[in-house]
């Protein structure tokens, strides 16, 4: 229930005392229940009225994770493309800005924009070798509320029973 999960931790991140965390899993919520637009326009909204420069400079660290998954979702289209296109799954990230047919001019960078040169830390785009999910190494995961393998395993099969079906992250 992570659309009335974040609603209730909206408002409660706004009471006096509340722990500086929650309107980052807020945006995590949202992002799961609605999509990373909701995530993304609540915390821009946070930035904007951030208390001091280290709440802003959190939310900015959100919003940074969200610049990245964007990013891996255009990555995840390319990948669809190159299976239409090709009729195989990528092997490699490169795969898609290579051979005679690319589907991309170039990958896009793996780490966030606002990123200082002084902080950056090369990294790139990998295939996850358990999942097959394109993920940065900068963050090495993807942008939503993270569970414990085994707890996110228990999630998955009470929604399958709830719905009938299964997690569209699950599907090649």
């Amino acid at each position: 229930e992570n659309a009335a999960a974040a609603e209730a931790l909206e408002h409660a991140s706004k009471l006096p005392g509340s722990p500086r965390y929650l309107p980052r899993l807020v945006a995590r919520l949202r992002s799961e229940s609605a999509d990373v637009e909701a995530a993304e326009i609540f915390l821009r909204q946070l930035v904007r009225d951030a208390p001091d420069e280290h709440a802003r400079a959190e939310y900015q660290g959100a919003l940074d994770e969200i610049e990245i998954e964007y990013r891996a979702r255009a990555l995840d289209r390319a990948r669809d493309a190159f299976r239409e296109l090709h009729g195989r799954d990528i092997e490699k990230l490169e795969d898609q800005v290579l051979g005679a047919h690319p589907v991309l001019a170039g990958l896009p960078p793996a780490e966030p924009p606002s990123l200082p040169p002084g902080l950056r830390r090369d990294s790139r785009w990998i295939l996850d070798p358990e999942t097959g999910e394109i993920r940065s190494t900068y963050y090495g995961r993807r942008y939503r509320v993270n569970f414990h393998p085994q707890e996110r395993k228990r999630l998955e099969e009470w929604k399958r029973q709830r719905t009938g079906r299964e997690d569209p992250r699950d599907a090649g």
